[in-house]
């Protein structure tokens, strides 16, 4: 048997080592033609200049400077081929994860557990922000949500993967095998969890009821309600998830129960029923196709309104439930009985079986390990196999020593060779059973080994290919993207995708934050960063986990971008600034080049794109309308060339670039629908074309130009059901549609942490400000862009809210409405005993500080249909409005 296992396991380990042979040698092949391709260049140019002289020298029509000159090109030139005999490609690599499902072996027994003396914790993994106590395992990992994350665990109680969740509350969790998803049963609905990218999708096929408690077969799903008269479903789940059975009350349990938990082990449930009118609680196993009842078992558990009581498989079909009333587990035999209860330290919510030698509790506070012995298929093996020799030689022992006592009768030899045989037989069955090894192929990613070209191929843009494939952006107006040779990183919707060079989505995970402005790739972190309205944060290109990134201080950044140990980040402020970044050990600041070093205080940086020791800046000026791009050294942010553009420049879209190769760059113009190609020296190239406005570009990889376009998609409305009966809502308005639809309006009733206090501040004092917001009313301007509003306020001028797409060709605003205009008799003042103006100072809770905001009113705005043709207005906070 041992032969056998060990020859399966011998195989994977070569078919291994074959895969990565193979990747090793296709690298090398890329090397070696990387140099063959430079080295034969050179040597043509060599033999074609050599030529040229023979021929002269024939003609005899030649001067000596002719033959010096071209005598001084073969010099060149044989140097240049000694030089890149000498160069060393820069090869980057990166070590190989092998993951520890690769190899699964299933034991050739079942041990049954002993937990009469419950081992230490091993190790703990505390829950923080959230109160969600649901735990689900595959074998190789658990899901648990920490917060507003769902996170995947290993073993050893890391997190190596999570993925942001902001649906709603969790009941139950369970594995499905033949999905290879997670399934998370919440409030609202049903969600599929994919282990490997993260990525949480909606059960659409289930129909939407109060779901509790689920738990899978191989092929079946089974998930129980909580409802007044609980039922519970079976679901096939191959080809798709449908319905095909359902127990309903008496079957499942009387109208006055409820179905805490259901567990699924060979061909049974296991239900753990409570009973809130008699306060009892007890487990059922029934068979999982006719729902029979096999066995049940009254527990001495008071239910809990609040929270449910859940059980666990053990093996040998015992079970282990979670008593949280009196902080112990109650072990249950497989024929129905206790066999013993384990006191815990903390009130135990949910346990689970973490493999064969881990069980899991989730507590309060976090969630517990306890390590079981276990053993691996060698140990497993020769543990059996020497526990029944041991017994053979016990006793052969025996029948020796009754012998020589001559104690015996031939019933007492008879009765023990018996024995003897049989421990024989156990021995061969055991050297004939095969243990179960699943083995799985190993993933070699390309990114292990990047090899940087010897030479750059100039990219010809002149006759630019037609579309090869498009992937399109819905639910949303991002148009960011970021690319790290292997993959591209947008947002879709309300996800961040991480998608392939055949344009086809490989990652996604859940993004619920703020507007992106920018994004880039950092090779030494080995994430991609991505910079919010709010905030900066890193994704991790094999987990899709987003994290704030909390070393970089908080300033409205704008534009980034990364060179091999650096981060370069421009500010949206009123002066723009540029700000290094080391990145090793930690991220920090460690220079920042400032107005007029970056560029004039009234001009705004678009766009900052790095490439070797350079960095590119796209500048415009917002009174001349004018639009530049820059070459400035990386280091000393030494100016190399400027060149302005015939480009005009967009109040709220950036002008964006991207390097191409050999130095050249690539300028992406949605005002006129083209492409700019900018030589080396700053000087333009050429003008393409393009059916569609273009607002970001890329290179993907040596042969891929990724261009991302507009794309217009409005809000989608999900219209909920009539509510019935009618509720009385606070702000309900009705209103009628031009095609005479009626509709009821429910506003939310305003709810903020401002607070008025008794201070004021004397209005004189103020009209230094007003004077200076008036004065920059018609050239200052603040924007806020949201994914299809842009909202402006001119100060002390007024505030709209448009919307502008392309009509035509050009670009016009469609939808715009006045949130209202700056009157100075409709400003909140007050008059003291002096006759004095006052003006009442706001104060707003930020960051758990009261900062004072003076509020300045904007009223007569557009009028809204939906609040009786009331115009609009807006109050505006100022902080730090003394000048």
């Amino acid at each position: 048997m041992l032969s056998d296992c060990h020859h399966k396991l011998e195989q994977w380990r070569l078919d291994c080592h074959e895969k990565i042979n193979q990747f090793f040698e296709q690298r090398c092949l890329e090397l070696d033609r990387l140099v063959t391709v430079k080295l034969d260049t050179q040597r043509e140019k060599t033999i074609e200049v050599q030529s040229k002289i023979a021929e002269l020298l024939r003609e005899q029509d030649v001067t000596r400077n002719d033959i010096d000159s071209l005598t001084s090109h073969i010099h060149h030139l044989k140097r240049e081929l000694d030089t890149i005999e000498k160069i060393h490609s820069r090869i980057d690599t990166h070590s190989i994860v092998i993951p520890n499902h690769l190899i699964q072996i299933e034991g050739l027994t079942e041990r049954k557990l002993d937990l009469s003396h419950l081992s230490p914790v091993y190790k703990t993994i505390n829950r923080s922000g959230g109160n969600c106590k649901v735990i689900a395992i595959n074998g190789d990992f658990l899901l648990m949500q920490q917060g507003n994350n769902l996170c995947l665990i290993d073993r050893e109680m890391t997190i190596i993967k999570k993925s942001l969740y902001f649906q709603d509350s969790i009941f139950d969790m369970c594995w499905s095998s033949i999905l290879s998803r997670f399934i998370v049963i919440a409030d609202n609905g049903t969600y599929l969890v994919d282990e490997n990218t993260m990525a949480i999708e909606t059960l659409q096929s289930i129909e939407k009821r109060r779901w509790f408690s689920c738990t899978c077969s191989d092929a079946f799903l089974f998930a129980s309600t909580l409802e007044t008269e609980p039922s519970i479903v079976k679901f096939s789940m191959s080809p798709t998830v449908v319905a095909i059975k359902e127990w309903k009350t008496p079957y499942t349990c009387t109208s006055g129960e409820r179905i805490d938990n259901i567990v699924y082990n060979n061909l049974t449930l296991a239900l753990m029923i409570s009973n809130a009118h008699t306060g009892t609680m007890r487990m059922e196993l029934r068979s999982s196709d006719t729902f029979d009842l096999i066995w049940t078992l009254k527990l001495d558990i008071a239910p809990n309104k609040s929270i449910a009581t859940r059980c666990c498989l053990l093996n040998c079909g015992e079970w282990l439930v979670a008593d949280f009333n009196t902080s112990c587990l109650a072990q249950i035999t497989n024929d129905g009985k206790i066999k013993r209860k384990i006191s815990y330290g903390t009130a135990p919510y949910r346990i689970a079986l973490f493999g064969p030698d881990l069980l899991v509790v989730s507590t309060k506070d976090g969630i517990n390990s306890h390590k079981i012995l276990c053993l691996e298929l060698d140990r497993l093996v020769t543990v059996k196999l020497d526990t029944q020799r041991e017994k053979t030689i016990e006793v052969q022992s025996k029948i020796a020593e009754l012998l020589r006592e001559q104690d015996v009768t031939r019933n007492d030899i008879d009765t023990l060779t018996s024995h003897i045989h049989h421990l024989k037989r156990e021995l061969d069955t055991i050297e004939q059973i095969h243990s179960r090894i699943d083995t799985y192929s190993i993933v070699i990613p390309n990114h292990l080994i990047q090899i940087e070209g010897l030479t750059e191929r100039k990219v010809d843009l002149s006759h630019l290919s037609p579309v090869y494939k498009t992937i399109n952006r819905s639910g949303g107006n991002c148009k960011v993207i970021a690319i790290n040779g292997d993959f591209l990183l947008m947002q879709k919707g309300n996800n961040l995708c991480l998608i392939d060079r055949e344009m086809i989505i490989i990652k996604k995970s859940p993004y619920f934050h703020d507007s992106i402005f920018d994004m880039c790739w950092s090779s030494i972190l080995a994430n991609f960063i991505v910079i919010g309205e709010n905030g900066i944060y890193v994704v991790d290109e094999n987990t899709m986990a987003i994290e704030t990134q909390q070393s970089i201080e908080k300033r409205t950044w704008f534009s980034c971008t990364c060179s091999d140990a650096f981060l370069f980040v421009s500010t949206f402020e009123a002066e723009s600034s540029i700000v290094k970044f080391s990145m090793s050990p930690t991220v920090a600041a460690i220079k920042e080049w400032k107005t007029p070093d970056t560029c004039a205080s009234d001009e705004r940086i678009d766009n900052i794109v790095y490439n070797n020791s350079t960095l590119a800046l796209m500048i415009s000026n917002a009174r001349t309308g004018i639009m530049r791009i820059e070459l400035r050294a990386s280091d000393t942010f030494d100016r190399i060339w400027t060149l302005t553009l015939d480009i005009t420049r967009s109040t709220h879209i950036s002008i964006r670039c991207c390097a191409l190769n050999c130095g050249e760059w690539l300028v992406a113009d949605f005002n006129t629908d083209c492409l700019v190609q900018i030589t080396n020296d700053g000087k333009i190239k050429r003008k393409i074309p393009y059916d569609t406005a273009p607002y970001r570009i890329a290179l993907f990889g040596p042969d891929l130009l990724v261009s991302v376009l507009e794309d217009d998609i409005l809000y989608d409305i999900k219209w909920q059901p009539e509510l019935t009966p009618p509720l009385d809502f606070l702000n309900t308005y009705t209103f009628t549609s031009k095609r005479k639809e009626g509709y009821s309006c429910v506003l939310p009733v305003s709810q903020t942490t401002d607070t008025i206090l008794p201070e004021t501040i004397l209005f004189s004092e103020l009209e230094p400000f007003f004077e200076v917001i008036h004065s920059q009313a018609k050239t200052t301007c603040t924007y806020r862009l949201d994914p299809y509003w842009t909202y402006e306020l001119c100060h002390g001028l007024q505030i709209r809210q448009y919307h502008e797409t392309k009509v035509g060709g050009k670009r016009a605003v469609v939808q715009e409405y006045t949130l209202g205009t700056h009157h100075s008799e409709d400003q909140n003042r007050l008059v003291n005993q002096d006759n004095q103006q006052l003006v009442k100072i706001h104060y707003k809770t930020i960051e758990n500080r009261q900062v004072p905001m003076l509020p300045v009113r904007y009223t007569h705005g557009t009028a809204c249909e939906i609040n009786s043709n009331q115009p609009r207005e807006t109050l505006v906070l100022y902080s730090k409005f003394y000048i």
